[in-house]
C-alpha cells in the first residue's frame, strides 16, 4: 500500500475523531449553561420567597402592636374595603396576586375588557413596603397588604353560673395578611398569604 494511502486515512479519522469531540464538547457546555440556569432560578425563587415571608412578619407585626394603624383604602382594609370576588373578576386568585393586583403603580394584567374594580382605580400603590431596606440588592423591597375579612362576636370571659350570659371578652377579628417579594432580577415573584386573629 501506498504510504499517502495512511496517511490521508489518518486525516479523515482525526477529523472524524475531533469533530466528536467538539460534539461532544458543545453538548457538555450547554449542559452546564442549562444547570447554572437551574440553580440561578432556584436561588432567585428563595430570595423572593424569604423577602415575602419578612413581609409576611412586618405584616403580622403591624396586628401584634397595642394600638392598630387607622384603616385606608390601600394596605390597611377594613371590611367594606376588603378585596371580594368582584374584584379578582375573571383572574384566578394567583394571577390576581401576582400580576393584577396594584402593588407598586403599576398593573401588569388585566383579567377583564375592564378594569379591576377600586382596587386599581388609577392604581396607585396599594400596599405598604417594609420600613427599612432589607437587601439593597432586592429588585423591589417586600411590600403587604392586610385585610380584615370578619369581626367575631365577643368569646369567653364571662360566667358559667346559671342565669348568668357567657360573654364579656373582648370582640376579635380574622386578618389576612397577604405579602409580595421579588428576587435580584425581577424574574422570580412570590406572594405569600396568612391569617391573623386579634
Amino acid at each position: 500500500m501506498n504510504s499517502n494511502y495512511f496517511s490521508g486515512m489518518v486525516l479523515i479519522t482525526s477529523l472524524i475523531f475531533t469533530t466528536i469531540m467538539s460534539l461532544l464538547a458543545a453538548s457538555s457546555m450547554q449542559n452546564t449553561t442549562l444547570q447554572e440556569r437551574i440553580s440561578d432560578n432556584a436561588y432567585q425563587w428563595a430570595v423572593a420567597f424569604q423577602a415575602a415571608e419578612v413581609g409576611l412578619r412586618e405584616g403580622e407585626a403591624q396586628l401584634r402592636q397595642a394600638v392598630l394603624p387607622a384603616y385606608n383604602a390601600t394596605w390597611f382594609r377594613d371590611i367594606p374595603n376588603q378585596i371580594t370576588a368582584a374584584d379578582i373578576n375573571n383572574c384566578d386568585v394567583a394571577t390576581f396576586w401576582l400580576s393584577a393586583y396594584c402593588w407598586d403603580n403599576a398593573i401588569t394584567i388585566n383579567c377583564a375588557s375592564n378594569p379591576i374594580s377600586h382596587i386599581n382605580s388609577g392604581c396607585t400603590s396599594a400596599s405598604q413596603t417594609i420600613p427599612m431596606t432589607l437587601d439593597a440588592t432586592l429588585k423591589e423591597q417586600p411590600r403587604y397588604v392586610i385585610e380584615r375579612l370578619v369581626q367575631l362576636p365577643p368569646i369567653g370571659g364571662g360566667s358559667l353560673q346559671a342565669g348568668r350570659p357567657i360573654g364579656g371578652g373582648a370582640a376579635q377579628s380574622v386578618w389576612r395578611i397577604t405579602a409580595r417579594g421579588v428576587g435580584n432580577t425581577g424574574d422570580a415573584i412570590v406572594v405569600l398569604q396568612s391569617t391573623f386573629q386579634r
